[in-house]
């Protein structure tokens, strides 16, 4: 019996495996070099830069989910039913931001509740940190995850593809873009809310937020308008009260109604 032809098939087999462990391992190790350069580049100056070449002196911050329960175990104690309602509304925001991304696609197929996953390896890596490890939202680029795969998503998810105003301004953007453009989520999260249960200001969510705690894009859509018709230094002295009226019992079920600030502005805000 000639087994050179045996032979011949498992050489090759082995061959194919070692090329695509190759090319897992290079790009895992391309990714761990790009968070390396992530990490040395998001000091606070640099940030801070970011933030004012994005967005401009003086506009209104899109920053209303607060992340301070995953990486502040004496709030999260504090304050357990806020902290697992955060919880549901940051899943809800990564969900919204990053569910037509290829990665968030490729891990969720492997992992369901990844995102859970990560929410709970922050918790933990923050425990097991040194005192104080993050200060702003910006640290949690620190943060070491016990799990590479779920440092990955993270970190892709901390640094961004493209700036909100450079996704909005796509003109009917493919499959394609939508699986390669995406914003970071420093543009909407901040770490408020040590000492009292933080709210999310209605009048000035942005729509990406509005989505998490009003499901329907009706009813966003409706904020978004109402908020401009009453909004502004003018406004009656009842408007609060009409708009909070109008839409409260409209959120997301399990989310209070005390996480939720209807106070108008004396500006509507104006953007989209």
């Amino acid at each position: 019996m000639n087994i050179l032809p045996l032979i011949l098939a498992l050489v090759l087999m082995v061959s194919l495996l070692t090329v695509e462990r190759l090319e897992i391992f290079k790009n895992h190790s391309v990714v761990q070099r790009e968070y390396q350069l992530f990490l040395k580049n998001i000091e606070r100056t640099v940030f801070n830069e970011r933030e004012k070449r994005l967005y401009g002196e003086g506009q209104k911050s899109f920053k209303q989910i607060t992340f301070r329960y995953f990486f502040d175990k004496k709030a999260r104690e504090k304050h357990p039913n806020e902290a697992k309602q955060y919880r549901l509304l940051a899943i809800e925001l990564m969900k919204n931001l990053y569910g037509q991304a290829a990665f968030f696609k490729e891990l969720e197929q492997k992992r369901p509740s990844f995102l859970d996953e990560i929410l709970s390896s922050i918790e933990q890596a923050s425990d097991d940190s040194p005192k104080k490890l993050i200060k702003q939202t910006k640290d949690l680029a620190r943060l070491k995850l016990s799990d590479p795969q779920l440092q990955e998503a993270f970190y892709r998810m901390l640094k961004g593809t493209a700036s909100r105003e450079e996704i909005k301004q796509m003109a009917k953007p493919t499959r394609r873009m939508k699986e390669k453009s995406y914003p970071s989520l420093l543009t909407y999260i901040h770490n408020h809310g040590k000492d009292n249960p933080p709210t999310i200001r209605v009048a000035l969510a942005p729509p990406e937020v509005l989505k998490v705690v009003f499901p329907n894009d009706d009813v966003v859509k409706a904020i978004v308008e109402k908020r401009k018709e009453l909004g502004g230094k003018d406004r009656d002295s009842g408007a609060d009260d009409l708009f909070k009226s109008e839409f409260v019992e409209k959120r997301r079920p399990g989310i209070d109604e005390n996480l939720l600030n209807f106070k108008l502005s004396d500006q509507s805000a104006d953007y989209d």
